[in-house]
């Protein structure tokens, strides 16, 4: 796969890159294990939205934010989908992640954001949804513990 010219690292020293795709949009998300996947990916969102250097400075809104899923590629969509979510119905753009549980199943954190202003902050990428499409989540190391790389490939539709 050839790399996006576009690669960012975030606040928690996590990647992500826009990877080549035939339709929608495209990316690799990067964590130290599954705590620092979700971190990533929900930075990645935000940043992909309206660009996370806007972010920051205003009101802050802490918001709770749980799903739950029967796998950990369901999990880490159904996160981003809520996410997403609060951005496009409820008009918060969350950028800062705190994860307090995280099983297989079940993801629940407190979230930093604020309300989205579209005159100060515009649209960087019009999302409208997460897809399953290509998913696919690797753990580089002998299992699945949470010092190891995790990474995922994520399609959203835009």
């Amino acid at each position: 796969m050839k790399a996006h010219k576009n690669s960012r690292n975030n606040s928690r020293g996590n990647k992500y890159r826009l990877l080549d795709h035939t339709a929608d949009l495209r990316i690799e998300v990067v964590g130290e294990g599954r705590e620092g996947l979700f971190v990533s990916a929900g930075e990645a969102l935000a940043d992909l939205l309206v660009g996370i250097d806007r972010l920051g400075g205003e009101k802050e809104i802490r918001r709770e934010v749980a799903a739950a899923g029967d796998s950990l590629e369901e999990l880490l969509i159904d996160w981003l989908r809520e996410l997403l979510y609060t951005f496009t119905v409820k008009g918060v753009v969350l950028f800062r992640f705190e994860i307090v549980e995280l099983t297989e199943k079940v993801v629940k954190a407190v979230c930093t954001g604020e309300k989205f202003d579209i005159e100060r902050h515009g649209i960087k990428t019009e999302i409208k949804a997460v897809t399953y499409h290509g998913l696919k989540i690797e753990i580089d190391g002998a299992d699945s513990s949470e010092g190891d790389r995790h990474r995922a490939a994520i399609v959203f539709d835009v």
